[in-house]
């Protein structure tokens, strides 16, 4: 199915409400709002039969949409006093059916509570498209914002992480950079971290990025086992003078992936900066919030299954063996380069970026992606990395060769800004 047969999709999931544009292939226009909880209320007008309930608000959707929703009924004070599943719904009537009588106290005006279980992206175009539970998506096109990852941040409910720096510098971003806001508060009020422990790792690396310590890989190896074993899920790296020499960084974060980690945050490679609190800072909140947005984008993809789920600006075919650039107006007169940030299938990456050919003419706007490629130390202009051959995610923006080679953390702040 082209592009051009697909139904689009553009969601914005905020704190409490979701609200959805879509496009048919015919290009109408559709809006919905719905609740980011993926719920859907209403209220009991009247019980036509002891098994069923009828309500308005369900007027207007194909026969049996709503078959398979758990239906949550609510007493006074909001708590749930029955749950049923229903087995059919008539869109004319609006009626719901249940296979069981309900209670007597499930009477006119009692609300209730519909759930499917779906995040509410799917949720939305579910209710758009028509389709019940049981009938799987087509292909679509979705462009998804949401406020995921704020949320998580204010409410302090990120992943259990844990920051992995250079020996005697464990407290560095407790102490900060000493900027003080509120110079003359009597009573200094600072917020805890986002990390829940410290490890400390035996090496060191001068401000020119030469070895003065070596890795002690034995050290790094036991206590990153400790942490995997305590449950710590993400780890943040963030080694003295890394931006300089990430070789070290490289090396701890290896020993990681040999040890079980799945999520993996290297401050050498999301913000290659010279001060250590606002790389370590930027690391950290990586780390922090990634597993959460992570498993979030994963939980749609999956539910999309063939669909397109990917940030704005960019074309990329289901196997990810090319990249095509929509929508750039550039000078062909300079010489170009393409920067790709990649995840698999599952969600995975190592934070490398992978490096296309260079844009010659107008007409070489689709490039095939590189072969894989060993990570290597990071220049000033180019950084190397891999694009998997399976079907992942990515993010892609173009840059002069002359400069300097954007940065992860600069990949994705261009996707919010429209990319490419």
């Amino acid at each position: 199915m082209s592009h051009s047969e697909r139904w689009e999709f553009w969601i914005d999931v905020g704190g409490t409400f979701t609200d959805c544009i879509a496009r048919s292939p015919n290009n109408e226009l559709q809006t919905l709002k719905t609740l980011s909880s993926g719920v859907i209320k209403g209220q009991v007008e009247s019980r036509p039969e002891p098994t069923q309930i009828s309500d308005p608000l369900r007027v207007g959707v194909p026969v049996d949409f709503w078959r398979g929703y758990e239906l949550r009924f609510l007493d006074v004070a909001g708590q749930s006093q029955h749950t049923t599943r229903v087995t059919g719904s008539n869109g004319t009537a609006g009626t719901l059916t249940f296979a069981d009588e309900l209670p007597n106290e499930i009477d006119t005006g009692t609300a209730y509570e519909l759930e499917s279980g779906e995040p509410a992206p799917i949720v939305a175009i579910r209710r758009i498209l028509g389709l019940r539970l049981d009938q799987p998506l087509p292909p679509v096109s979705l462009k998804l914002g949401t406020t995921r990852g704020t949320n998580a941040l204010l409410e302090r409910k990120g992943a259990r992480t844990a920051f992995i720096t250079t020996r005697g510098f464990a407290d560095v971003l407790l102490i900060g950079n000493q900027n003080r806001p509120r110079l003359f508060d009597l009573a200094i009020r600072k917020p805890s971290p986002l990390f829940e422990t410290v490890v400390e790792i035996e090496e060191r690396l001068a401000a020119d990025g030469s070895v003065l310590t070596p890795l002690n890989s034995t050290n790094a190896r036991q206590e990153l086992e400790r942490l995997h074993a305590a449950g710590v899920e993400s780890i943040a790296i963030c080694l003295l003078h890394a931006f300089a020499n990430p070789e070290h960084e490289q090396q701890v974060a290896e020993i990681a992936r040999d040890v079980g980690f799945q999520e993996i945050s290297v401050s050498s490679r999301l913000a290659p900066l010279i001060k250590i609190v606002s790389r370590g800072d930027t690391t950290v909140m990586d780390a922090y919030l990634n597993p959460i947005l992570r498993e979030y984008v994963r939980s749609i993809r999956n539910a999309l299954g063939d669909s397109n789920c990917k940030p704005s600006g960019t074309t990329i075919d289901n196997s990810l063996q090319t990249i095509t650039l929509t929508g750039c107006s550039l000078n062909f007169a300079a010489n170009y380069q393409l920067f790709v940030y990649v995840e698999d299938a599952s969600g995975n990456n190592d934070g490398a970026l992978s490096v296309a050919v260079p844009i010659a003419t107008p007409e070489s706007n689709t490039f095939t992606a590189i072969p894989r490629l060993t990570a290597a130390a990071q220049p000033t202009a180019i950084t190397f990395g891999y694009t998997p051959s399976e079907q992942g995610n990515a993010w892609a923006e173009v840059h002069l060769t002359s400069a300097t080679a954007p940065t992860i953390a600069e990949l994705k702040a261009s996707v919010a800004g429209g990319g490419i």
